[in-house]
């Protein structure tokens, strides 16, 4: 699978700087067990239009957004959006 790059995007959750260059990045911050919001609507927008975007479905860029929104919802920092 080829890496969907987007624009870079930093947060912060729990203490801890993540960075995220492609939307495979995002999909891993998204599932793993530090996103403190797994059940908020934009979450599941977010995760959706992650794995359509790797799909090809949708394109990286509205993965991109779909994340920056769930972040928001969840209160994560956004150091580099």
């Amino acid at each position: 699978m080829l890496p969907l790059f987007i624009k870079p995007i930093d947060v912060e959750i729990d203490g801890v700087g993540l960075h995220a260059e492609t939307v495979q990045d995002l999909t891993a911050m998204l599932v793993n067990n530090r996103w403190p919001v797994g059940s908020g609507k934009k979450f599941q927008i977010a995760l959706m239009r992650s794995m359509k975007a790797v799909e090809l479905s949708v394109g990286a860029q509205t993965a991109r957004n779909a994340f920056l929104n769930a972040a928001r919802e969840a209160g994560v920092r956004i150091l580099r959006g």
